[in-house]
């Protein structure tokens, strides 16, 4: 019966995401009771684009029923080749981590930042499972410098984790992901070791990036920008989903990210992922596309001309 049920579920789902429907309780618990039945038993790990993966008990991953992310990562195996350097920034349990060590190779380099002990364990976990030796692991958060920042820690959902507490609007930030009708329990408080890229790459090529830290991407941009400078062909791809993004860094955190970027000459391309295709956009297209009033957000590719 579940596999009867798996495509018209995803089909609907990819239908009306990025609606708000989520804020709808009814329909979001509905959701969550549909995708918990399509879980089906939890396994331990899967094969996942010819490699194995150790899962985490509540991720998005562990849906055996669907590929993750899809056209992100044929974006990101199409972009990468033999002897490159791929940094990995918010690298969770490993998903592009994996596909970054299999393209580059041997002769090339993965770096895999993950600040939750939790979810760093399981990225080391899968690097040691696919024999990688070109991989780093970093357990440490990106930010614009080297210290401790405050973290909460989300009890399922690990890859939500934040800078910013979710308790201050707990309307928008926890009930729309979790099962029921309350916040309490959702994330906890702990500190994490902090890197900026200046600091760690002084010296490296780079060749690709992801950046996905939950709203925490300016903080990123703006301790790396001597890195984006001396990499005149670097190409960036970074999660963009502007209400939160002001929730960690403040009103207009996700324009000032836009135009750092801008500053630094850099073209902007939209990752449309139903029609699997990158559009050019200006800034001012963006902004007034995505926005923290209607909750959406997307992936940007960020690249020099």
């Amino acid at each position: 019966m579940r596999k009867l049920l798996i495509k018209p579920y995803v089909f609907l789902r990819n239908l009306f995401r990025g609606r708000g429907l989520s804020r709808i309780k009814f329909l979001k618990n509905i959701n969550l009771a549909a995708d918990k039945f399509l879980r089906g038993k939890t396994e331990e790990f899967m094969m996942k684009r010819g490699g194995k993966m150790y899962m985490d008990p509540f991720g998005y991953l562990s849906e055996r029923f669907q590929e993750y992310e899809p056209y992100e990562s044929d974006l990101i195996e199409s972009l990468l080749k033999e002897g490159d350097t791929f940094v990995d920034i918010g690298a969770s349990i490993g998903w592009y981590t994996l596909i970054g060590a299999n393209k580059v190779g041997p002769s090339g380099k993965v770096y895999a930042f993950e600040p939750d002990p939790r979810s760093s364990a399981l990225l080391r976990k899968n690097v040691d499972a696919n024999d990688y030796k070109n991989v780093t692991v970093v357990e440490k958060a990106v930010s614009e410098k080297v210290g401790e920042h405050e973290i909460f820690l989300r009890e399922e959902k690990w890859g939500n984790n934040s800078f910013f507490n979710p308790m201050q609007d707990p309307e928008t930030l926890v009930l729309p992901f979790v099962r029921g009708n309350s916040p309490e329990g959702y994330a906890k408080e702990t500190s994490v070791k902090t890197v900026s890229l200046d600091d760690y790459f002084k010296d490296t090529r780079i060749d690709l990036m992801k950046i996905d830290t939950e709203g925490a991407e300016n903080l990123a941009l703006k301790g790396g920008k001597g890195v984006f400078t001396k990499n005149r062909n670097i190409t960036v791809i970074c999660e963009y989903i502007p209400f939160i993004m002001e929730a960690t860094g403040g009103k207009g955190e996700h324009e000032r990210f836009l135009r750092g970027f801008e500053e630094l000459g850099f073209s902007i391309q939209d990752l449309d992922e139903h029609e699997k295709r990158l559009v050019p956009v200006s800034v001012e297209e963006v902004l007034e596309k995505y926005t923290a009033g209607k909750r959406n957000g997307t992936n940007l590719l960020f690249k020099r001309a």
